[in-house]
């Protein structure tokens, strides 16, 4: 099967995880963890990284190895869900309440990303 034919399931059994997370007490339930600590972690790709790649963005990488899924934050405020396993790979479009719930999560992290960028980018200057 390629990932076209995965990444719509793939998108709901995580959006469904997000979902639980998202409006549990805390951000947290004794099956799923916390959302804090949901996947494997955020950062930028910046221009250029891959061939194909059509603009720079921010990636919150759930998994990885095969399959590894993700969503890309743009600039732009385009949402994507990416499928993506060994010379494959799918994506959909985050949109309605889906798209309003990795976004409001989103900007808190986004900020303390930039942030820390910035302090590590001055650290770099001062030596």
């Amino acid at each position: 099967m390629k990932c076209k034919d995965k990444v719509e399931g793939a998108f709901e059994s995580r959006m469904e995880d997000i979902r639980t997370l998202w409006k549990a007490e805390d951000n947290k339930t004794e099956d799923l963890g916390s959302l804090d600590e949901y996947g494997l972690g955020f950062d930028y790709i910046s221009a250029g990284t891959f061939s194909d790649q059509k603009a720079p963005y921010w990636r919150w990488q759930l998994s990885y190895g095969g399959p590894t899924e993700e969503f890309r934050m743009y600039e732009n405020g385009d949402m994507e869900f990416w499928y993506l396993d060994w010379f494959d790979g799918a994506c959909v479009d985050v949109g309605g309440d889906d798209y309003d719930i990795i976004d409001n999560m989103w900007g808190e992290y986004k900020e303390y990303y930039k942030e820390l960028d910035k302090e590590f980018t001055d650290a770099l200057r001062l030596k």
